[in-house]
């Protein structure tokens, strides 16, 4: 199995930990919080190892990293801040996921159980796709991007950079969707999404 270190402490983390280990892929050696105090703690009985200033121990070949930082934003802004660290990035899948042969993904993904990757879709980096999201046939999808349960996105869609799907909401086919929207739980996206930051709820979705 590969090592792992998981950077973020928060409810994501554990969400990441609990799939790691399910998958019998990873070995999780520590947490990486980035706003350590110096208590000593564990996440999911994983030892929280300190701060930023722990990374460099970990810059080796046989050490890889995960992002668990569930804000699309800040998890972007993480990762630029670990730009300067020469360290490698995992995918981290719940065995219980679907991903179709011909899909691809970048790195430092998150597929969270019953998650469907369906046939030649493409996903950016440092994206989530939590638990029963399906992203069905072609669909692209950016960085930084985050899939709440249930969120479904239909055939040939595009989805940007930093958007957020929340709970149970719905995406028709061959529908673009700009980079930053947000779009509520449990709304029903039926035509493009072109200004970039939108905001939007309802069924059909009403943008604000």
């Amino acid at each position: 199995m590969k090592r792992l270190i998981v950077v973020g402490a928060g409810g994501h983390a554990r969400a990441v930990i609990d799939a790691a280990y399910a998958s019998k892929e990873w070995i999780v050696e520590g947490v990486v919080d980035l706003k350590f105090d110096g208590t000593s703690e564990e996440v999911l009985g994983v030892p929280v190892i300190g701060g930023a200033e722990m990374i460099p121990m970990f810059e080796r070949e046989d050490y890889w990293f995960f992002v668990a930082i569930g804000g699309n934003h800040e998890r972007f802004h993480v990762s630029e801040s670990l730009k300067k660290f020469q360290v490698k990035y995992a995918n981290v899948i719940h065995p219980l996921s679907y991903v179709s042969s011909s899909a691809s993904l970048g790195v430092g993904n998150f597929l969270g159980a019953f998650s469907n990757i369906g046939p030649s879709v493409s996903i950016g980096s440092f994206c989530i796709v939590n638990t029963s999201a399906n992203l069905e046939h072609e669909v692209s999808v950016g960085d930084f991007s985050q899939f709440a349960p249930h969120a479904v996105v239909c055939g040939r869609s595009f989805v940007g950079s930093k958007v957020f799907l929340g709970t149970n909401a719905a995406v028709g086919g061959g529908v673009s969707i700009a980079d930053g929207t947000v779009v509520g739980a449990g709304s029903v996206v039926l035509k493009d999404v072109l200004e970039p930051g939108s905001r939007g709820f309802g069924n059909p979705m009403r943008v604000k």
